[in-house]
């Protein structure tokens, strides 16, 4: 009877772990980049694991005018009751790396795993993410100039 009940045991804990790698295999996605604006460039690549975004990027300051370039990584959530896109956590998490000097790059290669920024109402409410990514220049007393884009959404 024991040993029964112990392949029971191993045999659910198994299958427990297959599933949990199989949802996150599935998830599983790759993508590049290439944005610029005025003053401003960027590309990079973008893979996931899970809830986890890696980065590899860089962002270049393009012009002589003593503005700043900056690419944003921000994570966002669906809420499938309203069929709506919201930024991550109460007040919408967003990672900046910003460069300056006309010609100089930054080069970064950050993670961000979106589980940890979500709120409790994004983890209830949620069905898929995605990540925004955007260049800008820093355009000091009036609005910045950017190029965005979006990578797929997966579920979680």
């Amino acid at each position: 009877m024991k040993r029964i009940a112990a392949r029971s045991s191993a045999l659910i804990g198994t299958t427990v772990a297959l599933l949990f790698v199989g949802n996150s295999m599935a998830h599983a996605q790759t993508g590049t980049w290439s944005l610029s604006t005025t003053g401003a460039s960027s590309s990079g690549s973008w893979s996931t694991s899970a809830q986890t975004y890696s980065f590899s990027a860089s962002v270049k300051d393009t012009k002589a005018d003593g503005s700043c370039a900056y690419i944003t990584f921000r994570p966002k959530v669906h809420y499938g009751y309203t069929g709506t896109w919201f930024g991550v956590g109460l007040s919408g998490y967003e990672l900046r790396k910003e460069v300056c000097g006309n010609g100089t790059t930054l080069y970064t290669s950050p993670s961000i795993n979106v589980l940890d920024k979500m709120s409790a109402l994004d983890k209830t409410a949620g069905d898929k993410i995605k990540m925004n990514i955007r260049v800008c220049r820093n355009v000091n007393n009036a609005g910045d100039n950017c190029s965005e884009m979006d990578t797929p959404p997966i579920d979680f």
